[in-house]
């Protein structure tokens, strides 16, 4: 199958789809419920219902990119039903080129991730705003001065919309530039390719505790980078300071090249799974999907 088929493509999606249902299934019962008593939990904390929506907005963001990355992770055996051998014989047996089931197989695990949890979380947080509301009709539940309109029943939507937006700085108070808007957004969605690179490479590598690991490289490339760039003395977007005072907010050029080196990693990440892919193996050592003393 020298060709690409976006056919062939979406059969193998519909495949992964049917037999991981059930799975889909009960992780998102489990993150609705388990969203559900974290909200009601962290409610003692508060004393005043806009507070409280705020992090509960918070908590669901949070949630919904780690349940994504998690199931990028497990792009072979966590979190998809490729895990035993007579699995794995009949993915690699569908009618289908590397490149297609490869390609279906990424999709799946990031939308599946990224719907599972959002749909989830999001019955989460209408169950807690079901039973706050009926607790408040027998007892009322106090508004810490509420003078904004929201109630500790309210959605916390609107405020997980608000965080994956990206959007521009309207104020003038830091006098930022429009390339400087453009490159924070952009720098911040290359960085989010790169990380989502980096768990699909360690979830095609990795058989086990492959979100671990993966988090554990991440984080160290990240604080070798924040050393470096403490003491070179760099920034990423430096402020301009004349006469003591402060002029405006500039891009540095540890940002372009910062910019650079994520699509060159991200490239590296998703081409070396793609690679380790076509040497998929029916029979895996314990730790990992492809066995490099066999190359």
């Amino acid at each position: 199958m020298n060709s690409f088929s976006f056919d062939r493509l979406c059969k193998v999606f519909r495949w992964l789809l049917s037999v991981n249902w059930l799975v889909l299934l009960g992780v998102s019962s489990g993150c609705a419920v388990s969203m559900f008593l974290l909200e009601m939990v962290t409610l003692i904390l508060y004393s005043e219902p806009s507070g409280y929506i705020r992090n509960v907005a918070g908590f669901m963001t949070f949630g919904i990119l780690a349940l994504t990355l998690v199931y990028v992770s497990g792009l072979f055996t966590s979190l998809t039903s490729i895990g035993s051998k007579q699995q794995r014989t009949n993915f690699l047996m569908l009618p289908a080129s590397n490149l297609e089931k490869f390609l279906a197989l990424m999709i799946f695990v990031t939308f599946a991730g990224l719907i599972v949890s959002t749909v989830s979380f999001i019955l989460g947080d209408l169950l807690r705003m079901g039973v706050l509301a009926a607790w408040n009709q027998f007892y009322p539940l106090p508004d810490g001065g509420n003078m904004v309109n929201i109630y500790w029943w309210s959605s916390a939507l609107p405020g997980v919309w608000s965080n994956f937006i990206p959007r521009f700085i309207e104020t003038d108070l830091y006098h930022y530039t429009l390339l400087h808007q453009v490159m924070y957004v952009l720098s911040a969605l290359l960085f989010g390719v790169w990380v989502h690179s980096s768990y699909a490479f360690g979830g095609t590598l990795f058989r086990k505790y492959s979100f671990v690991a993966t988090t554990l490289i991440l984080f160290l490339c990240v604080m070798c980078f924040a050393y470096f760039m403490q003491t070179s003395g760099q920034s990423l977007f430096p402020s301009v300071w004349r006469d003591n005072r402060y002029v405006s907010q500039e891009v540095g050029l540890m940002a372009y090249v910062l910019c650079v080196l994520f699509i060159i990693f991200s490239c590296f990440n998703y081409w070396a799974s793609f690679r380790m892919f076509k040497g998929f193996h029916l029979m895996t050592n314990k730790w990992t999907n492809y066995d490099i003393l066999k190359r």
